[in-house]
């Protein structure tokens, strides 16, 4: 599985739980797009604050990184 296919999947399944209000849920799919994000995503080089990816925008049919 690619990143940006584990971070699609991730954020669907953190819409589906934030639906349904699995708070135990949230948490860990948030945690995990926030480690992806930090372990695997760019900064540096021109990206001064990181990478973030956008939470509330992402799903699983699309993902949107934004600046840190």
């Amino acid at each position: 599985m690619t990143i940006i296919q584990k971070i699609a999947m991730t954020a669907g399944a953190l819409k589906n739980c934030q639906e349904s209000n699995n708070t135990e849920w949230i948490e860990r799919h948030t945690e995990t797009l926030d480690s992806i994000a930090k372990n695997n995503l760019p900064s540096g080089s021109g990206i001064d604050c990181g990478t973030l990816i956008d939470k509330d925008k992402s799903g699983s049919d699309k993902v949107v990184l934004r600046e840190g």
